[in-house]
């Protein structure tokens, strides 16, 4: 462990003790840096990723638009018929978050699975869009589109594309039973919903805590497109190296990703959020 790199990150964990538990790698070329603190860590941590897993998503639909299997500017429904309310939508826009999609209901508030899934195949495009551009749903549509591109789960795209290439050998959509002791507990969480003040308790070790993937992923390998990912610091580091390496998609795959493609200033002044591909 770096020791100057441990004694900064302590003002997060000790000093000011906004985390709980923090690990950070860095560095360039052969020289890297890495340090952990916290309750309960250590180099077997595995931490859930949660939003991160959009990258993952991200990455597979640019390897796809890569090998010409995948056209961004075809309609949603030409690949997943199901979203029959996204028939005017092209997968681009949803890359950039350039349409902002609305539930008839929440997700996460649905009884089951099956309600959940239903709820997400009625997805439409919202007519008054709010201050974020930023939004789970479109990733969540995304896993579908990738699904029927390739005629595999997401998770086995996830797969061969990305974990295997990087040699990423403690990533996981279910964590196997003998590394669940290893995962951070990320709860009780607490969140702000609308006036709602909710402490959730309810959070299990290698499930997500993400509402949206529990309820669609739970403890399956079924991995959600917009969360859902378990993995190590180690594993993390190997995945910066082969992307930067080009070993999971191309320079100028890369640089696309990264365009600002939402960015711009509201009439009162204001800027709206500056987002690329995922």
């Amino acid at each position: 462990m770096n020791e100057r790199l441990w004694e900064a990150i302590g003002f997060f964990t000790r000093e000011t003790e906004i985390m709980d538990t923090l690990a950070v790698s860095c560095g360039r070329g052969e020289k890297r840096a890495s340090a952990w603190d916290g309750r309960e860590i250590s180099p077997r941590t595995i931490f859930d990723l949660a939003s991160v897993t959009k990258i993952f998503t991200g990455l597979c639909l640019m390897g796809l638009w890569e090998a010409g299997r995948l056209d961004p500017a075809r309609p949603v429904t030409d690949y997943c018929p199901v979203f029959s309310r996204l028939k005017d939508v092209t997968v681009e826009r949803l890359m950039a978050f350039q349409v902002q999609l609305r539930t008839p209901e929440r997700i996460d508030r649905q009884p089951d699975r099956d309600s959940a899934l239903a709820c997400l195949r009625d997805v439409y495009v919202t007519e008054t869009p709010g201050p974020r551009d930023y939004s789970d749903i479109p990733a969540m549509v995304l896993k579908y589109v990738i699904e029927a591109v390739t005629d595999e789960p997401l998770m086995a795209c996830v797969r061969r594309r990305i974990l295997d290439p990087a040699g990423m050998e403690e990533t996981y959509a279910r964590v196997p039973e003998s590394r669940t002791a290893d995962c951070l507990l990320y709860g009780p969480e607490y969140r702000i919903e609308g006036e709602n003040r909710i402490r959730r308790t309810d959070i299990r070790r290698g499930v997500p805590h993400d509402p949206k993937a529990a309820l669609l992923q739970g403890d399956t390998d079924d991995l959600c497109g917009h969360a859902g990912l378990f993995s190590t610091l180690g594993d993390m580091e190997k995945l910066a190296e082969a992307v930067l390496a080009e070993r999971i998609v191309s320079r100028e795959s890369l640089r696309a990703m990264a365009v600002n493609r939402t960015g711009h200033r509201r009439p009162d002044g204001s800027y709206s959020q500056y987002l690329g591909y995922l």
